[in-house]
């Protein structure tokens, strides 16, 4: 919440005072405090992703592919990348099933250890933000010079931001944690399927 905030709040006093001429603080810019911290913490978890894939060799190709989608993000975060595919006709909709991709890969990483932390929160606020983007932000001269707008934009930089910052924090977890007694999504626990081919 604190960091939803303070991107909205940061936003919309460079668009009343300057105009959106302060490139730290107008989180339209891709060199705002937000996008540049975005960018760490995507380049940050895709090293959470490498170790997760040293760490559990079972599941290392899931650690691995999700430490890809999360390099791509980093180099679409840093780079002209971005402007690019949004320039395209539904270009958004391009990064829908590398979204999808992600979210399979998190399932099957964790579907053998216990709740982690932050872990359904920041996909949450991670697909409350690509829907801002596909749904509340689009360009448009009139529109974009308003408060409103910017508050929109401030809003999903804002839950992004939110959402990587609990990301990383839930990997770090995920990669540190052991296997437990409940595997798989319907929580069949390990210990009852030994009992069952026993019998």
């Amino acid at each position: 919440m604190i960091a939803v905030l303070a991107v909205i709040a940061t936003n919309l006093i460079d668009f009343q005072t300057d105009g959106l001429r302060s490139v730290i603080l107008n989180a339209n810019s891709s060199a705002s405090w937000s996008h540049r911290l975005d960018a760490v913490l995507l380049g940050s978890a895709a090293v959470v992703g490498l170790i997760g894939a040293r760490r559990r060799p079972d599941r290392r190709l899931a650690w691995l592919a999700l430490a890809g989608i999360l390099a791509f993000f980093f180099l679409d975060e840093v780079s002209s990348l971005h402007r690019s595919i949004d320039g395209l006709n539904a270009g958004k909709l391009l990064y829908l099933p590398i979204l999808v991709l992600a979210v399979g890969c998190i399932w099957r990483l964790t579907s053998d250890v216990d709740t982690v932390p932050g872990l359904g929160a920041s996909l949450a606020l991670l697909c409350g933000a690509y829907l801002l983007h596909l749904f509340a932000l689009y360009n448009e001269r009139a529109v974009y010079l308003t408060g409103e707008y910017q508050a929109r934009v401030g809003l999903k930089e804002g839950t992004e931001l939110a959402g990587l910052l609990l990301a990383l924090s839930a990997l770090w977890a995920l990669a540190q944690a052991r296997p437990s007694n409940i595997t798989g999504p319907l929580g069949v626990s390990r210990r009852l399927r030994r009992t069952r081919r026993a019998r």
